[in-house]
């Protein structure tokens, strides 16, 4: 495989699909991985790449907070010169059940975390790629990059999955916005959706939910491929996603269900 010297940013790394995502895109890319509380396995990621012969870096953020991401972001480029591509792989723990029912502190805590979390990746993440999107623009179809991760909820709607689906939703109007503002300073803007996945943050909510068992079971009579995805699927579409293969994808939602959405 062709090594290209560039970096990629992936926040949200200590979930599966977080985890899964950073050792696929490390393959093509530096990393850096952003964490919150996980220092630990951030730090035992980032040693599993080093030692595999690849770069790698793990620094702290809170997504929730402008000023921490605006020094996580300046901080990276201190270390690595430049960002090529940024992903957001976060999903915090969710309850399901009626919205009616849902605890206000739960839903502000999923919609910070969400809407403002992707705003303030776009707020601050934009200028530092924006001297990527100058440099390789017209060159080899590398163009900077930023991958939103969202839930299969946002294309088709789950029963009792209001605190995950609301706030995506909003995520996927930052998409769309973002992709069309800065489509011509050469940075494209996806979201992936993805389904049932044997792993992650997501999961763990649904399986231990007294809700749970009756969504997963309705979601997998519903998926055409008959069965749960895995980690190492999303991570193949997202590290294709902020690809040169993909240089003219931008404002789209990929959806990685097995079918569920169709």
């Amino acid at each position: 495989m062709i090594r290209i010297e560039k970096v990629a940013v992936v926040f949200g790394a200590s979930g599966g699909l977080g985890e899964a995502t950073v050792v696929r895109v490390a393959q093509d890319y530096n990393v850096v991985v952003g964490y919150y509380r996980g220092e630990s396995k951030a730090q035992k990621l980032v040693d599993g790449i080093t030692k595999a012969g690849r770069k790698a870096t793990a620094l702290q953020v809170d997504m929730k907070d402008s000023e921490s991401v605006r020094q996580f972001f300046m901080s990276a480029k201190q270390v690595w010169g430049r960002l090529d591509c940024i992903i957001s792989a976060t999903g915090p723990p969710i309850t399901l059940g009626p919205l009616a029912e849902a605890s206000p502190d739960h839903f502000k805590r999923v919609v910070e975390t969400d809407i403002i979390g992707s705003f303030n990746i776009i707020k601050h993440g934009v200028p530092v790629l924006e001297p990527a999107a100058a440099a390789t623009a017209g060159s080899d179809g590398s163009f900077p990059s930023i991958l939103l991760f969202l839930t299969c909820a946002v294309q088709k709607t789950l029963d009792w999955d209001g605190l995950s689906f609301i706030p995506k939703m909003g995520v996927v109007g930052i998409v769309k916005q973002a992709a069309r503002e800065l489509g011509p300073k050469g940075i494209r803007v996806n979201g992936l959706a993805p389904g049932t996945i044997n792993a992650g943050i997501v999961f763990d909510s649904f399986a231990a939910d007294k809700y749970g068992a009756a969504v997963l079971e309705n979601q997998g009579t519903q998926t055409p491929m008959g069965r749960r995805g895995e980690a190492h699927e999303i991570a193949e579409v997202a590290a294709f996603l902020v690809s040169p293969k993909a240089s003219y994808v931008s404002g789209q939602i990929i959806g990685v269900d097995g079918g569920f959405s169709a």
